[in-house]
């Protein structure tokens, strides 16, 4: 297995201190873990990247930090069970790093000597991006996991167990809205302008033209207000054919913070 960053990880392991005992935190960057996806949707938006995984779990995506970070929040039986700050895949390398932090204060771009001086030694693995890792896990079984590309914090991802919320009753789904109107109109929880279109920009990467599969094409723009709140509203094309589609966004919680 590829060395996390050749023979220097090891002598930075070698000098850490032993981390003190992981800190029983439940809340990140305001979501609680086990709060239902309804909680969660109601707050921050039902705007983002959203996503069915094969095992029926499912997770969305959040612009936050003036579109410096995407926080993804993954859902079990309709709980939050997992959380994951990590720099947009889409994001210009021009724009710095999100200073967002964890609870010990690792923040995307901190350099592997500062992680493991702050935790100490982790379990180190290779993941599926083939990024190195270090993993830490506390008494209850979650994990804190930090993905690195150059030696720099690329991700920081919590898990727990799923089992742990296997024996709830199914949370109630959350009420969701398809966009076709401004009284349908999907409620985009952003806190400033930039996250808030890249909110819509993601959610738009779900949407398929019917006839094709093709992924629309947002042809133009508009901003509305129906009866004293404001709306963004996107006209939408698919490249081929002929077919269109008009979608709805709220955007009260952000419309004017810049």
């Amino acid at each position: 297995m590829r060395a996390l960053a050749g023979a220097s990880l090891a002598l930075l392991l070698a000098a850490a201190p032993q981390p003190s005992s992981s800190p029983q935190q439940t809340q990140w960057l305001g979501i609680t873990l086990g709060e239902t996806q309804a909680n969660v949707y109601a707050r921050f938006g039902e705007a983002g990247f959203v996503a069915q995984l094969a095992d029926g779990d499912n997770f969305i995506a959040y612009a936050l930090d003036e579109g410096r970070a995407a926080f993804y929040v993954g859902f079990h039986r309709g709980y939050v069970v997992s959380m994951q700050l990590a720099r947009p895949v889409f994001a210009r390398p021009s724009i710095p790093a999100s200073a967002l932090a964890d609870p010990l204060g690792i923040t995307l771009g901190m350099h592997l000597s500062e992680v493991v001086g702050k935790r100490g030694p982790g379990r180190q693995t290779i993941d599926a991006r083939q990024r190195p890792t270090l993993t830490y896990s506390d008494p209850s079984g979650a994990t804190w996991t930090y993905a690195f590309r150059n030696d720099l914090v690329d991700s920081i991802a919590f898990a727990a167990p799923k089992d742990a919320f296997d024996g709830l009753p199914r949370a109630s789904a959350p009420a969701t809205h398809g966009g076709t109107s401004f009284a349908d109109a999907l409620l985009d929880g952003a806190t400033d302008e930039f996250s808030g279109a890249m909110d819509e920009e993601m959610y738009l990467l779900t949407l398929r033209c019917n006839k094709n599969g093709d992924a629309f094409r947002e042809a133009s723009q508009a901003l509305a207000n129906y009866e004293g709140h404001p709306y963004d509203v996107l006209h939408l094309v698919c490249p081929r054919g002929d077919e269109t589609r008009d979608i709805y966004f709220a955007i009260g919680s952000f419309f004017g913070k810049m």
